[in-house]
């Protein structure tokens, strides 16, 4: 008997040429949604890393200041009386009364040594230099350009802007939005072009807490600095004690990872940091610890900031300039509990010691 085996027919069936070009156009669509993601994820992490890399380079010269000083911070070193005589530098002879007026002469000094222009500004009283232009101190001791970028993050867009037109500051001309509103002719308004984006922790140029120390005032650009003689830039480097803890540098904003610039201490405001170990790493502000009051160390109170933005600052939380209500922030790594003998992150907060 004959058997018939019959071999399973296989039947293939191509692509037509309208499922094809659906297929291309589903392909084509998801690309159009995911590149521009990619390209703005490509170009956070590009500002993140030249941001990283401008922190860096401030660290590595306060370093090396450091080891050139006896141990001592890049901070404005004049006192009411150690300020030495300064022939050249118009206006000097008016009064330092205090070390606050002592270290804007320092910082006009070193301005009107360095600039080509002869940059005139007086020393006011007003404001506090050690805060944003100890970078004038290492770019002089470095022999590096008084007004660079490498002082800014590269998001800080009027700061750059401020830098670009610095001779409008000095013809008193600046564009908008600028700390200089509405032309006003107030000589020390001169000084915006040769700050930083980028704030020293408060206890590296002056006591920590008590009677002599800085604390807050009003806004987050203002504060109480007592007229005491002879009790700031005198810190060392030897004093930290939490090195990899304790922040030395940060930016004013954080500009990276959100679609627009926060105040520094908002709770989920992600910011590079400039750490004692010479590290620079990206943390989040809520993750560090609250910080004290100076003015009542012993005390568990936090400083309070009271943020109310000019128009070249980040906006508020709603995204406005409305002054009333103002926002509120703990002062975090601003003002550390135990000043640089103190930690702000990876460990509970260190009680005053006095220092």
């Amino acid at each position: 008997m004959r058997t018939t085996s019959t071999l399973p027919v296989h039947s293939t069936r191509a692509f037509t040429l309208l499922e094809l070009l659906i297929t291309l156009a589903m392909l084509a669509l998801l690309l159009g949604l995911l590149l521009p993601a990619l390209a703005q994820q490509a170009r956070v992490h590009n500002i993140t890393t030249l941001c990283t890399s401008n922190l860096s380079e401030q660290g590595r010269g306060m370093q090396s200041y450091t080891h050139d000083y006896a141990n001592r911070f890049p901070t404005f070193s004049w006192t009411a009386t150690n300020a030495p005589a300064a022939p050249g530098t118009p206006g000097f002879g008016e009064s330092i009364i205090n070390d606050t007026t002592a270290a804007e002469w320092q910082a006009l000094n070193i301005i009107h040594r360095r600039m080509p222009e002869h940059w005139f500004m007086n020393a006011s009283g007003l404001w506090l230099p050690y805060i944003s232009y100890g970078n004038l101190v290492l770019a002089d001791y470095l022999g590096a350009p008084l007004i660079s970028p490498r002082n800014l993050c590269p998001m800080d867009a009027n700061r750059l802007r401020w830098q670009r037109e610095y001779r409008l500051f000095h013809d008193g001309t600046p564009t908008q939005p600028s700390p200089w509103i509405n032309g006003a002719d107030v000589p020390y308004n001169t000084r915006w072009p040769f700050s930083s984006s980028f704030e020293v922790a408060m206890s590296t140029w002056g006591p920590t807490g008590g009677p002599f120390a800085v604390s807050q005032a009003t806004t987050h650009r203002t504060y109480n600095a007592p007229s005491t003689y002879n009790v700031r830039a005198n810190r060392r480097i030897s004093e930290v004690v939490y090195p990899s803890s304790k922040v030395w540098m940060y930016d004013m904003e954080a500009r990276h990872t959100t679609e627009r610039p926060y105040f520094f201490a908002e709770e989920t405001a992600s910011n590079p940091l400039l750490f004692f170990d010479m590290s620079v790493r990206v943390r989040i502000a809520g993750d560090a610890n609250r910080g004290f009051n100076p003015s009542t160390p012993q005390g568990t109170a936090w400083t309070v900031i009271t943020y109310t933005p000019e128009l070249w600052e980040a906006p508020r939380r709603d995204g406005t300039y409305n002054s009333s209500p103002s926002d509120t922030y703990r002062g975090r790594y601003r003002f550390t509990r135990n000043g640089i003998r103190g930690r702000d992150f990876d460990g509970p907060e260190v009680p005053w010691d006095g220092t």
